[in-house]
């Protein structure tokens, strides 16, 4: 992930991705990550990338409607992580239950 650093939008959409690594908290420069259609069930605890604002997480396991129910991991909890890591999240796409 070094090489991509400048890297400002990342679609790995429809990539059977079941987990994030850690160095997607290397490329700070990111404004855009679509995720979509992967079978992601949690995010890692990564550093703050305050230049994102909008992630795609439709068709993931990783609900972010508060009404919806997991048996993966609570979804407050979750939803209250991934605020921590894009603070300045304006567009989340995500499940719905």
């Amino acid at each position: 992930c070094s090489a991509m650093q400048p890297l400002e939008y990342l679609n790995v959409g429809h990539n059977a991705i079941t987990s994030i690594p850690l160095a997607l908290g290397n490329l700070q420069n990111l404004k855009a990550i679509i995720l979509k259609k992967n079978p992601i069930a949690t995010f890692p605890e990564l550093p703050i990338m305050s230049a994102v604002t909008f992630i795609d997480l439709k068709g993931t396991k990783i609900p972010l409607d508060q009404d919806a129910s997991t048996d993966i991991q609570p979804v407050p909890a979750e939803l209250e992580k991934l605020k921590r890591i894009f603070p300045k999240i304006t567009y989340w796409a995500a499940m719905k239950s």
